[in-house]
C-alpha cells in the first residue's frame, strides 16, 4: 500500500514539475524582451501538452502539397481554356494575317500550358521526402496550449487569451507562439 501511495505521489510531483517547466518558459517568452524583464503578473491555466510527431508533420505537409498542387492545376486549366477559346475565335477569322499569327501564338501557348499541366499532375515536391528515413513516432516538437492572463502596464489592464506555443522535443525551450 505504501508503494502505491509513493508511486502516485511521485507521478503528481513529476507532472507538476513538468508543467512548471512549461509555465516558466511561457512567462519568460512574454516578460523578457531584448534582455529586459518586465513583470506582467502572468497567470497560466488549462495547460495541455501534445507531441508533434513525424506522422503529424507528414500529414500537414501532404495537405499543404495537395492545396498547392490543386491551385497550380486549376490555374493551368483556366489558362488552357482561355487559349483554346482565343484560338477558336482567331481561327474563325479566315484570311486575316493578324489572326493567323495569333492562332500560331495560341497554339504555342496551349502546348506549353498542357505540358505544364502534365508536370503539375505528376509533381512530387522534395519536402515530402524529408522524413523518408524517420520513424513516424519520432517527436519533432511539442505543442503547448494554455490560457494566459497577463497585466499589460501600457494600457493598465489585464488581458486574457488562449495561446499555442511550439517547444523543443524535450520541452526545454519555447521556440515561438503560434496563436
Amino acid at each position: 500500500m505504501k508503494k502505491v501511495v509513493f508511486v502516485l505521489l511521485a507521478c503528481v510531483a513529476f507532472c507538476s514539475c513538468s508543467e512548471d517547466k512549461y509555465k516558466k518558459q511561457i512567462r519568460d517568452f512574454f516578460e523578457i524582451n531584448d534582455g529586459i524583464k518586465t513583470d506582467l503578473d502572468i497567470k497560466i491555466k488549462d495547460l495541455t501538452v501534445k507531441d508533434i510527431t513525424v506522422a503529424d508533420s507528414i500529414a500537414i505537409l501532404k495537405a499543404r502539397f495537395e492545396d498547392e498542387r490543386n491551385e497550380k492545376i486549376e490555374s493551368l486549366e483556366k489558362s488552357i481554356a482561355y487559349y483554346e477559346g482565343a484560338k477558336e475565335k482567331y481561327e474563325a477569322q479566315k484570311g486575316d494575317i493578324v489572326a493567323g499569327v495569333l492562332v500560331s501564338k495560341c497554339t504555342d501557348e496551349l502546348a506549353k500550358f498542357k505540358k505544364d499541366l502534365v508536370a503539375a499532375e505528376n509533381w512530387r515536391p522534395e519536402y515530402l521526402e524529408r522524413y523518408e528515413d524517420e520513424k513516424n513516432t519520432k517527436v519533432l516538437a511539442q505543442l503547448v496550449e494554455a490560457h494566459v492572463s497577463l497585466y499589460n502596464p501600457k494600457i493598465q489592464t489585464r488581458q486574457e487569451k488562449m495561446t499555442k506555443f511550439i517547444f523543443t522535443p524535450d520541452g526545454s525551450q519555447c521556440l515561438r507562439m503560434t496563436k
